[in-house]
Order: structure tokens, then C-alpha cells, then sequence
């Protein structure tokens, strides 16, 4: 019953994922969503039902498609594999998801305090972040 004394249907918020494929102009650097897919979870079909709408409208590599970044979850991995965009097309890890795996999983910081921890962790993404921006991977090494 809400304040007035009306009978008002309760609604259970229920959470999914939004899979979403935006584009990238290399040159301008402008963005854009190209298609999207309300899934059950991130599973392989839900991926590839969106990627084969991508390609049925004419994402790929005869018409400029160069690169896909992703976030590396399971079932887009799988869907890539029965998803063919053209000879050419590179795959790419998102180095910001990197960054985000290095900071939760890459940091021993057992026994450290808060504030230890918090230098330590750090530290360790300033390193991670800058293996992306070597060109070689002596230089890599070097920084690292």
C-alpha cells in the first residue's frame, strides 16, 4: 500500500548485462555505438548474435574494419572464433581492462598495512601503464 492507501505492484530490479559495440574513427578519434545486445549473461551467444549483426551490416574488413579492442570475457573470445569479420583484422586486450586485472589480481600485498598496500599498488600499475606505451620490447624490459 503506498501513502494514499493504494494497492501498487512491487517491481524486483533483476540485473543484466548490456553488451555494447561502439566504433572508433582512427583519425578523429570520434565515437559511436554501433549495435548492442541486452543479454541473459555474457555468454558466447549473446556475443555472437551481436557480432553477426555487425557483420551482416557490413562491419568488415573489405569495408576498413582494422582492429577490435574488448575487455577479454570469456564468451566474446568464443563468439570471435565462430564470428569471421575478414583476413586482417587484429584483436586487441583493452589496456585499461590490463591495468584493472594487474591492480586486482598482479599485487602481493599480504601482511602490508593500508597505506603500504596502497603505495605498493601504486607502483605497480605506474610500471604496468608503461609497458603500453613502449615501442620495443627492450625498452619494455628496461622500464619494468
Amino acid at each position: 500500500m503506498d501513502k494514499r492507501g493504494r494497492r501498487r505492484k512491487r517491481y524486483k530490479l533483476r540485473k543484466f548485462p548490456l553488451l555494447v559495440a561502439y566504433g572508433v574513427d582512427p583519425v578523429s578519434g570520434q565515437r559511436w555505438v554501433l549495435d548492442w545486445e541486452r543479454g541473459e549473461d555474457e555468454d558466447a551467444a549473446s556475443w555472437q548474435r551481436l557480432l553477426e549483426r555487425l557483420l551482416e551490416r557490413g562491419l568488415d574488413a573489405e569495408h576498413g574494419l582494422a582492429l577490435f579492442v574488448h575487455d577479454g570475457s570469456a564468451g566474446l573470445e568464443q563468439a570471435f572464433e565462430l564470428v569471421y569479420f575478414g583476413e586482417g583484422v587484429a584483436r586487441q586486450r583493452c589496456v585499461l581492462h590490463k591495468l584493472m586485472n594487474v591492480r586486482r589480481d598482479g599485487v602481493g600485498d599480504d601482511g602490508m598495512t593500508g597505506k603500504e598496500r596502497q603505495q605498493r599498488r601504486r607502483a605497480v600499475l605506474e610500471d604496468a601503464a608503461q609497458v603500453d606505451k613502449g615501442e620495443e620490447e627492450a625498452e619494455i624490459r628496461r622500464v619494468c
